[in-house]
């Protein structure tokens, strides 16, 4: 190799090499200041770490062979993180909040119900909190017959038929969109943390933003323009803590944006992904929250009765499915 080509690749690596010390840095710096690892310092991290919490109670009181008294520790740290949240004022009638409430009360019922004795120092922190929330309704865990949840459906007929359409030619109803999402939030989340925000982008009503974002993402030329609407689908790192969660928020994401491109699907609407291959840092404050991370962008609109997709042949089943 000559001595000018040594030198061409030396200074790539040193350029890549440090354009991939920069991203790392802000990934960590950003993870570390949004997420709930350092330290709680508001709502959304409390309700993450609550959320976090309540999911093992709830677990452990639809479990199969249930056993009781499970979980005290975690129940107690619970309890503190409840009170914590009220005393510091914030809003007792977001979901995380009510849902751990109702799993807590819930705890001392079925204890009641089956002669079972709470232990003194969990009992009196449920009862300081039914206290204070004399009239909270419970919602009890779900009790579902095999022949309700396994319908015979037509997924088949939409995981088959849904395409990325690029051909839009008009509007779609905001309601359609809003029930779409609504469809979408059945995903699962790790320990029902449900850290997706999906913000809509209405090129009527916002042009200039709707722009903005397509200008981001360069993949859309030749038909982004031409759609209604775009849903930035971004996660809220206040959900998540410690090192091994740094990347959970993709994949949580990545399985709402799938659900909700079915969804899409099912109300007739026409969608393509757009991937964000971008920096966080790319999302000025008037798209995206600080403490949010995008994970997809996706055009929506109506299309005309007859339009061309992509074939995008699958790979064959032998080349994806190993047996172990």
């Amino acid at each position: 190799m000559k001595l000018l080509d040594i030198i061409k690749s030396t200074k790539s690596i040193v350029y890549y090499a440090r354009q991939a010390f920069k991203v790392a840095y802000r990934d960590a710096t950003h993870y570390y200041k949004n997420s709930m690892t350092y330290k709680l310092n508001t709502e959304d991290k409390y309700l993450g770490a609550i959320a976090l919490r309540s999911h093992v109670v709830e677990k452990g009181l639809t479990m199969p062979n249930r056993r009781y008294n499970f979980g005290e520790a975690n129940l107690h740290e619970l309890i503190q993180l409840c009170n914590n949240y009220i005393t510091k004022g914030y809003n007792v009638q977001r979901t995380q909040f009510k849902t751990a409430l109702s799993v807590i009360f819930e705890y001392k019922i079925i204890h009641n119900e089956n002669n079972q004795i709470v232990p003194p120092t969990i009992l009196s922190g449920i009862e300081a909190l039914q206290n204070q929330f004399p009239n909270f309704t419970i919602a009890n865990q779900l009790v579902l017959q095999k022949a309700d949840v396994f319908q015979n459906g037509d997924f088949r007929c939409i995981a088959e038929n849904r395409h990325s359409i690029r051909d839009f030619c008009g509007a779609v109803p905001m309601q359609d969109v809003i029930s779409a999402i609504k469809l979408s939030q059945t995903a699962p989340s790790a320990c029902n943390r449900q850290p997706l925000h999906v913000h809509i982008f209405d090129k009527k009503t916002n042009y200039k933003l709707f722009k903005k974002i397509l200008d981001l993402q360069k993949g859309n030329r030749g038909f982004g323009e031409n759609a209604d609407k775009l849903l930035v689908v971004a996660a809220d790192v206040s959900s998540y803590s410690g090192i091994a969660e740094r990347n959970l928020m993709y994949i949580d994401g990545g399985i709402f944006t799938m659900n909700l491109l079915y969804s899409l699907h099912y109300y007739k609407i026409a969608s393509c992904t757009l991937s964000p291959t971008l920096l966080p840092s790319s999302f000025s404050k008037e798209i995206l929250k600080t403490n949010q991370i995008p994970i997809s962008i996706i055009a929506i609109g109506d299309c005309p009765d007859s339009f061309l997709v992509a074939r995008s042949t699958r790979k064959t089943i032998e080349s994806i499915v190993h047996m172990h």
